[in-house]
């Protein structure tokens, strides 16, 4: 239940975008000849398919056909999670069954069973007196296994419970470039490219390719002596894209943000504004790629970015 909401809610917030950047074109469309306005609208559809990927990498606990049931019912007679709205009629059926098959989970793994459950929506699931604990009519269905049970209003909340908060630290440049040479992150790039443009064959990056715009730690934490920390690293780029006859076909420039999620590298790439690239943008790179061969597969163009080509 909580994926089909995430996919729903992901939906929507992609049709609002996109609706807006419609909004924009029209309004830039007054304004300019056809061929200066060149852009890129990927499909719902394609946005839904990358975060339901993303989401695959989770293992999902079933519902129940019995709880679902459970669940209506739960609804038609007002019970906690779901609730009588201020008209008379109720909601929270969805809230009900979330809760039906964590607790089922949890009370069908033994005593050893330790849950983590983890819902922004503190209202139905948190007590009336402290938005970070179980309500009690909920924590009263978990019996004797209450005491392996916890409930946390959001993740940050979860990771306080276990780990140290500790003030972030500047990052140094020097660090930055090893990690963007450790993680491959012209490949992320690359792969996040080629999931937004799935009609692409083959992306690819050119030279050192990427220019890092800012960096900073956006929390940390400490844990049996080592640093967790969540890094937000912000790139300019541009891609190559060719056909599967090693053709190019197209060029495109955008903004990569890089999430480093400990110190291990664990990252996750969002591209951000990803569009064909402009006519000086255009001239600029194919000067360049003429200086390295026509392909840009051998040499360097450091810290050549959409913003730099476009200056």
């Amino acid at each position: 239940m909580t994926q089909v909401e995430s996919l729903g809610y992901r939906r929507r917030a992609a049709s609002a975008a996109l609706d807006d950047l419609r909004s924009a074109i029209r309004e830039a469309a007054k304004y300019f000849e056809a061929d200066e306005v060149s852009y890129y609208l990927p499909s719902e559809d394609d946005v839904i398919q990358r975060w339901e990927d993303e989401l695959s990498s989770f293992e999902l606990i079933p519902i129940a056909g019995e709880d679902a049931i459970a669940a209506l019912r739960r609804e038609a007679d007002r019970i906690p999670p779901a609730r009588a709205t201020p008209d008379g009629s109720a909601v929270g059926s969805r809230d009900a069954a979330i809760w039906l098959s964590v607790r089922r989970f949890h009370l069908s793994g033994g005593a050893e069973q330790v849950t983590y459950f983890v819902s922004s929506n503190s209202t139905d699931f948190g007590a009336k007196s402290n938005k970070r604990l179980l309500r009690s009519e909920l924590l009263e269905e978990l019996r004797d296994a209450r005491d392996r049970f916890f409930y946390f209003p959001n993740l940050s909340s979860l990771v306080e419970s276990f780990a140290d908060k500790l003030a972030t630290l500047d990052i140094s440049r020097e660090y930055l470039r090893s990690l963007q040479e450790n993680l491959q992150i012209d490949s992320l790039i690359a792969a996040s490219a080629r999931r937004m443009i799935p009609s692409s064959s083959e992306c690819e990056t050119v030279g050192d390719r990427i220019a890092l715009v800012d960096a900073q730690e956006k929390s940390a934490f400490g844990v049996d002596g080592n640093r967790l920390s969540l890094l937000l690293v912000e790139f300019d780029f541009f891609i190559l894209l060719r056909n599967e006859n090693g053709y190019l076909t197209s060029k495109y420039g955008g903004q990569a943000r890089i999430w480093l999620y400990d110190a291990n590298g664990v990252a996750t790439v969002e591209l951000d504004q990803l569009r064909p690239m402009t006519h000086v943008e255009t001239v600029v790179l194919d000067s360049v790629l003429d200086a390295l061969g026509g392909d840009g597969s051998s040499g360097s163009v450091e810290g050549v970015g959409p913003q730099a080509l476009g200056d």
